[in-house]
């Protein structure tokens, strides 16, 4: 290499070693891509902004029914779905009769004395009756409170309105509670009563055992819903049977004779009330009495259903078919 040769090798490192630094300096951020985020961790605009979590304010608690000498100690408050985790074993029942909510509440009162009280909401005043019937034990007494109530082993129930309320006592464990129920029915007085019992006959009938039954009674899959009672007509003894419904006589009575038909015996006749549908079954008696949306009906009237068709025959003429 001669010298003109090694002076412009010279000059070109030379320029290179005084532009590397320059480059270097000069290198633009580092951009990101589309939907990269940045690292909060290395970003102090991130850290210095950002705000403490926020913390949950505490749940209220539910309001109770005020009832003058006694003190809520707690309310709680369970909708249909979470029945089970105040009533376990016993929340189907009441959802069968379309339970909308449970108050319950704890009251302590004078004399050191708590007691609780379960408060259901239901559908509707029948839905109330219905597991109030549902519930009470054979041979309760009666208890004065509300529409309906019965006393049993120191607790009261009654249902008023759509309305279906327990009171128990806890201290002392059997100590009386009727004073706390009424006064707990005074505050939540409802004047959608029940009035249906006025349709079924009070002559002859026992006393506490007008009823309502939901989800196949008696076992008869095509019978509606039904108000009940029991008849005492010397020494016949049967459950009468009220339903309201909407369907035809043409529509109900075949599907019962179908039903009956499958598992038992079934006859029918023409009565001047309506057509009367007499079946045997279970080891029962039925007799069905069809009038516009309305069905009367006697159950366990086997051998003994001259005296029942008798009383259906007097009950629809009582009413009328236009009741």
């Amino acid at each position: 290499m001669g010298i003109e040769g090694k002076k412009e090798w010279g000059l070109s490192l030379l320029l290179v070693l005084l532009l590397c630094p320059l480059t270097l300096f000069l290198r633009p951020e580092r951009q990101e891509t589309e939907g990269e985020a940045s690292d909060p961790r290395r970003d102090s605009s991130v850290l210095s902004s950002a705000s403490p979590p926020a913390l949950e304010a505490p749940t209220a608690r539910p309001a109770g029914v005020e009832i003058e000498g006694w003190e809520i100690d707690a309310v709680e408050l369970y909708a249909p779905e979470k029945l089970h985790e105040k009533i376990d074993g016993r929340a189907g029942l009441y959802l069968s009769y379309d339970a909308r909510e449970l108050r319950y509440t704890l009251y302590k009162g004078p004399g050191d004395r708590e007691a609780e009280v379960y408060h259901y909401t239901m559908a509707s005043p029948i839905d109330a009756f219905g597991i109030f019937t549902e519930e009470r034990p054979a041979g309760a007494a009666s208890a004065g409170v509300g529409d309906y109530a019965y006393s049993d082993g120191g607790m009261v129930a009654y249902c008023e309105g759509g309305s279906y309320v327990i009171v128990l006592p806890v201290l002392p464990p059997e100590g009386p509670v009727l004073d706390l129920a009424k006064a707990y029915a005074q505050e939540h007085a409802s004047e959608d009563a029940l009035a249906v019992h006025a349709m079924v006959p009070e002559k002859n009938r026992t006393e506490g055992s007008f009823a309502y039954k939901k989800g196949s009674p008696f076992g008869i899959d095509p019978l509606p819903p039904v108000f009940t009672a029991e008849y005492d007509l010397e020494g016949t003894v049967f459950q009468a049977v009220l339903a309201r419904t909407k369907e035809s006589d043409r529509e109900l009575l075949p599907r019962l004779q179908s039903f009956f038909d499958r598992i038992g015996t079934v006859r029918t006749e023409d009565t001047p009330q309506g057509p009367l549908l007499q079946a045997e079954a279970f080891d029962l008696g039925f007799l069905f009495l069809f009038l516009p949306e309305r069905l009367l009906g006697a159950v366990e009237v086997e051998g003994k259903t001259e005296a029942a068709r008798e009383f259906l025959l007097e009950w629809a003429r009582e009413t009328g078919r236009d009741a």
